[in-house]
């Protein structure tokens, strides 16, 4: 064997040591990727829940939002309503947090069509609209925002359908119903 057919076996040998190595480095870039995308989601959901849990827990915030976002009604009592405002501002900040997330590929598109789709109905409330606008004023989030109210209609019936397709449960009404083959 000469000396010339050594080099370039050696040669060969690094070009397949280099793109071994690059698709090892592709292979752990790309879990990365589904490590840092399940724990922003963890994250997220927690957030949620949290929230939904700090709704149940406190009676004056679950008679807040039973009055504004199920009866449609008006609060008369101010504290209630700050209270409330305070809740609408955190869950807002996890709206729009969660709109980055999903714009960098961070969160699982489930879990950002829950979110979404309680911002949208929240944000047909008029007290809540009129304080996002007032708080936020007009960013491109808000813009967005209102992208998301245009589209709560047409949401709903996704989320509606979508539910009613894998659980058997239907809205009848104000209610959720099982539904009888």
């Amino acid at each position: 064997m000469t000396l010339e057919a050594i080099y370039y076996i050696g040669q060969t040998v690094a070009v397949v040591a280099i793109l071994a190595s690059l698709g090892a480095i592709w292979l752990q870039m790309r879990q990365g990727h589904k490590i840092a995308r399940a724990e922003a989601s963890n994250q997220f959901r927690l957030a949620y829940q949290n929230l939904t849990l700090r709704m149940v827990d406190d009676k004056e915030l679950s008679h807040g939002f039973n009055v504004l976002v199920v009866q449609r009604g008006r609060l008369d009592d101010e504290v209630t309503l700050n209270r409330m405002m305070g809740w609408f501002g955190a869950y807002s900040n996890l709206y729009h947090d969660a709109v980055d997330a999903n714009a960098k590929g961070l969160l699982d598109d489930w879990l950002f069509f829950e979110i979404e789709n309680a911002w949208a109905q929240y944000l047909t409330i008029p007290v809540v609209w009129k304080w996002q606008l007032r708080i936020v004023g007009m960013r491109p989030s808000t813009e967005l925002s209102r992208d998301v109210v245009a589209n709560w209609a047409k949401l709903r019936e996704q989320a509606l359908a979508k539910m009613s397709e894998q659980t058997g449960w239907a809205l009848k009404g104000q209610r959720l119903s099982q539904e009888t083959p």
